[in-house]
């Protein structure tokens, strides 16, 4: 069941998952901006935090830094995790960092856990820490470990409130609260999704940002994400065409590496079609778009849309 509207409760904190798109960016410019839905949606401490992939756009960067200095003029706490600050683990500390040490790229078929080891793990981390720190709670021991701070939090002030940016036409991706796959989740967080509850599409959080005189960012979606079409590889090989040599050079050894497999040995876009040969398709049938026409499309697309929170 979705949650469109939030609980009676007024949670003692609240989290903006920020991914630096076009739905979370409206979401926070809400909260800063509107008493009455600040009011509702996190009636008492607020603060935002967004987990680098190391795979971001150089224009999602850009608006990462302008969202830094509105939240500091906003009085809004903004936390954007590095994987310098020790919150990512293993070989997952960027998107590039995990396929360069095991000779892998993901594929539309591959199992999707860039989205939880890059984007949610680290954000839960530092929460689960920053808790500790902030409402002074003292672990037995001298330690937490795991989330165990986060449930003591709940215990004593209230389950989290988590505000995640899925808008209209994205119901699919919402995960019900008895669902969560970790019981301290489910024991310390309630996930809520204000743009369903407002009824807002894409187009819906573009308008309001541009109503109040702010810059809309691009659509949020790592450099290499499996889930682009024709149009945005494109894109990506015109406007950074060492980048894209670079997601080529990937899928070449992830292709060679496991030849035994195979037909099912994918590759990244397609079964059968390599990264060339799909750009190859995109030339043919969209060649004649100049760089401004693709990235009038990609504005109003490209989002990473199949993960659910």
């Amino acid at each position: 069941m979705i949650l469109r509207k939030p609980s009676a409760r007024k949670p003692a904190l609240t989290v903006l998952s920020f991914g630096a798109g076009q739905d979370s960016t409206a979401l926070l410019y809400m909260l800063a901006k509107n008493s009455v839905f600040r009011k509702l949606w996190a009636p008492n401490d607020l603060l935002v935090l967004m987990s680098d992939t190391g795979n971001e756009h150089p224009e999602t960067y850009m608006h990462v830094e302008s969202v830094k200095h509105f939240c500091d003029e906003a009085g809004i706490e903004f936390e954007f995790i590095t994987s310098d600050m020790r919150f990512h683990k293993g070989n997952w500390t960027s998107l590039t960092d995990y396929f360069e040490a095991y000779d892998l790229v993901m594929t539309k078929v591959f199992n999707r856990a860039c989205t939880d080891q890059l984007k949610i793990q680290p954000i839960y981390r530092y929460l689960n820490l920053y808790v500790s720190i902030k409402y002074g709670l003292e672990a037995e021991g001298g330690v937490y470990r795991g989330h165990r701070a986060l449930v003591d939090f709940a215990e004593q002030n209230g389950k989290i409130r988590v505000l995640l940016g899925m808008s209209r036409g994205e119901e699919g991706r919402v995960s019900p609260d008895d669902q969560m796959a970790h019981e301290w989740m489910r024991l310390s967080v309630e996930k809520a999704y204000p743009l369903l509850w407002l009824g807002w599409d894409r187009e819906d959080c573009q308008r309001y940002i541009r109503k109040i005189g702010k810059v809309v960012p691009p659509p949020s979606n790592c450099m290499f994400c499996p889930f682009m079409n024709r149009v945005e590889l494109l894109w990506l090989a015109r406007k950074y065409p060492e980048d894209f040599e670079r997601w080529v050079g990937f899928e070449r050894r992830k292709l060679k590496k496991f030849a035994h497999l195979g037909d099912r040995n994918h590759c990244v876009l397609h079964k059968t079609k390599t990264l060339r040969q799909v750009l190859a398709d995109a030339e043919k049938q969209y060649g004649e778009w100049t760089l401004e026409q693709l990235e009038e499309y990609r504005f109003s697309h490209g989002h990473c849309v199949r993960s659910k929170y």
